[in-house]
């Protein structure tokens, strides 16, 4: 955060002592303001190098972290049953190559249909946010239904400080745009629909085990935010 918040300040500093034409030519530019201000800087141009492999480890390294995300998050789902059991398990090296293959599959059909990284940022944005907005209504949830639990942290003023969180996240989901949550709706409908064929075929055709009940506020939640 705080390496973000220097390059901002000297982004900031930098136009306020730049001509305007310069300025439009940096928004309009699709290299990136760092980069164009590195390559047209004389006393900067050092910088390019560090920016351009900047611009290829960081993604590299998100990309390995996400990657290791979504094939635990597979692997975690099969074992809890709500996917099939094959897609969690591990070959002789202890890898999960069935999530993996899974993984690749749901992202090569994302890059099909949503072609161009501002997209696929905003989009991962907004689960991120979605993600994040169930984190409020899981703290105010178990203050009501364990409020005697021993907690070893407490947060204070529990309940503003999620209605705060729940906010926010719904405003950075918001602010993303009607597009981008049209389009984050489609996968969302897309899981929704490949879920029940699962649940429709498996063994165990009840659905108690699944807490369906508890899972539908999101949908309320989601269909307000798309109608908003």
């Amino acid at each position: 955060l705080s390496i973000y918040l220097l390059l901002q300040h000297a982004f900031i500093v930098f136009m306020s002592h730049t001509p305007s034409s310069t300025s439009d030519a940096i928004s309009l530019s699709k290299m990136g303001p760092f980069a164009y201000i590195g390559l047209y800087s004389p006393k900067l141009r050092y910088i390019l190098p560090l920016i351009y492999a900047g611009a290829i480890v960081a993604p590299f390294a998100a990309g390995i972290i996400y990657f290791v995300t979504a094939v635990k998050t597979f692997q975690s789902l099969a074992s809890n049953g709500y996917l099939p059991k094959w897609i969690g398990s591990v070959n002789k090296r202890q890898s999960p190559i069935f999530s993996i293959l899974v993984n690749f599959i749901c992202a090569s059909l994302i890059f099909m249909f949503f072609q161009g990284w501002d997209t696929l940022a905003e989009i991962t944005t907004i689960f991120f946010c979605v993600s994040y907005a169930v984190g409020p209504i899981n703290l105010f949830s178990l203050r009501r239904s364990l409020p005697n639990l021993h907690r070893p942290f407490r947060l204070p003023f529990a309940k503003m400080w999620c209605l705060v969180a729940f906010y926010g996240c719904s405003l950075a989901i918001y602010w993303c745009g009607f597009k981008i949550v049209e389009n984050a709706g489609i996968i969302v409908i897309a899981g929704i629909i490949v879920f029940l064929i699962y649940i429709l075929f498996r063994r165990d055709k009840s659905i108690k085990d699944m807490e369906f009940k508890s899972s539908i506020w999101f949908f309320v939640y989601y269909i307000g935010i798309f109608i908003i």
